[in-house]
């Protein structure tokens, strides 16, 4: 707590004054955390000191909320080209980092209780003198909670949360659950017609950590793409659960618990393939609304990078429909990657992206314009202008080697695992892998 008072003092992020007359104020409170050493060990106990920003009103006491921090897909980037080219892979941390940021609002905070602090009245400075020190971590072992491990030699590199998911089914108890082998039961379909309708079954659920735990799940995913789906369909009854949602949260940690070790890897390889993606959807699969969802992976020299599981925005006439604007979505991705690929000094070739639809690559390659797809939303037909200009081509893959299929629907165990491996999830040590 010392170390972090004298860190904010040090970075005058504030000023003592008297609050002035029609001025919110908001308390403030200090957060616990351990750090860990990068063999997984504890290090040090952290203190953070926060103020309660809750308590601030949208329009009256700020405009908007924004802290830029890295993207995990940007992560995973790197990770791949560190494997690809055996890259030195080292990692640096920013000291009392947030405090840097500069507030355009004034805030007032209640002094802490508790320190000594000597008062002098002066106005709040509209902008903070900022410095700080950077620690190099050397190789890197950890990296935001996701332990890394790394071969050289053969070239690949592995991130996993085992200790991550341990505290969580801890914390959820659920440490001494029976695992099973699928995050989902195959042609489950949840529905707000699962959710309480009576004040008894209000009460029933009234007292789950429901929102903690799918909150859990979440980042969870940063390292386990074989859930996406599943937890997915949980987050859309955040405020609307019932016991039928909850029992499905509860068999996502048992199947996390059955496989602690599964990590994404990235490995080198003799003829790297650049950026390739996958595109799949289901259609009409939401019960109470018939929206499809859309699902893609983009893997980098084999890698997983980039993946997602999300209901689109509007209802669809068509299966070929529902993947047509599924591509849509993966064209926003490709475009992203390729932009980061291209800073990062790259000269790409055309994007392959997988479909498992040979009627909506045949609409897309040859600009079919009939009745039964002229409503199909101007937005969704930017996909086209890719494929003319060579950044992105189309091919058909069957269905059973559709990796995004995992993305779109709960699978049998057999299919489960098959997309798990090609995703690149693999367990960490040989005698779990032989099972």
């Amino acid at each position: 707590m010392e170390d972090e008072f004298s860190s904010l003092k040090k970075n005058h992020t504030w000023t003592l004054t008297e609050l002035p007359a029609g001025k919110n104020v908001v308390g403030c409170k200090w957060i616990y955390k351990i750090k860990y050493k990068p063999d997984g060990s504890g290090d040090r106990y952290k203190a953070k000191l926060v103020a309660k920003g809750y308590s601030h009103v949208y329009g009256v006491d700020f405009s908007e909320t924004f802290f830029l921090v890295v993207k995990m897909t940007s992560i995973r980037v790197l990770m791949a080209l560190a494997a690809q080219y055996n890259l030195e892979l080292h990692q640096m941390d920013v000291k009392t980092a947030i405090l840097n940021g500069r507030l355009h609002e004034e805030v007032y905070m209640v002094i802490l209780e508790g320190l000594k602090v000597s008062f002098e009245k002066n106005k709040i400075k509209e902008k903070l003198k900022t410095e700080f020190k950077m620690v190099d971590l050397e190789d890197i072992h950890h990296c935001l909670g996701m332990q890394v491990d790394r071969n050289r030699e053969e070239g690949w590199i592995r991130i996993s949360q085992p200790r991550y998911l341990v505290e969580k089914l801890a914390r959820f108890n659920m440490a001494d659950c029976k695992p099973i082998d699928t995050p989902m039961e195959p042609g489950l379909k949840l529905s707000t017609l699962d959710s309480p309708n009576s004040v008894g079954e209000s009460e029933e659920v009234k007292n789950i950590p429901y929102q903690a735990a799918v909150g859990s799940l979440t980042w969870a995913m940063v390292t386990r793409s074989d859930i996406s789906f599943a937890v997915s369909s949980v987050a859309q009854f955040m405020s609307n659960l019932g016991l039928t949602h909850w029992k499905l949260v509860k068999r996502i940690f048992r199947y996390l618990r059955g496989i602690l070790d599964f990590g994404l890897v990235f490995t080198r390889v003799d003829k790297p393939s650049g950026l390739t993606g996958y595109s799949d959807a289901d259609w009409g699969g939401c019960l109470d609304t018939r929206l499809s969802t859309s699902g893609y992976c983009f893997q980098l020299n084999g890698g997983t990078i980039s993946w997602i599981s999300k209901k689109q925005k509007s209802v669809t006439l068509s299966s070929i429909e529902a993947e047509y604007m599924a591509l849509s979505k993966a064209r926003a991705e490709t475009m992203w990657l390729r932009e980061l690929l291209t800073d990062l000094g790259f000269e790409l070739e055309s994007t392959t992206i997988f479909c498992d639809n040979q009627s909506a690559i045949s609409q897309i390659e040859n600009h079919k314009y009939h009745k039964r797809s002229k409503h199909i939303d101007i937005r969704y037909h930017f996909v086209r202008d890719l494929v003319t200009n060579n950044l992105v081509k189309l091919v058909y893959v069957p269905t059973e080697e559709m990796i995004a299929d995992v993305m779109t629907k709960p699978l049998a165990r057999e299919k489960q695992w098959y997309h798990s491996q090609n995703l690149g999830l693999l367990v960490g040590n040989e005698e779990e892998r032989s099972k």
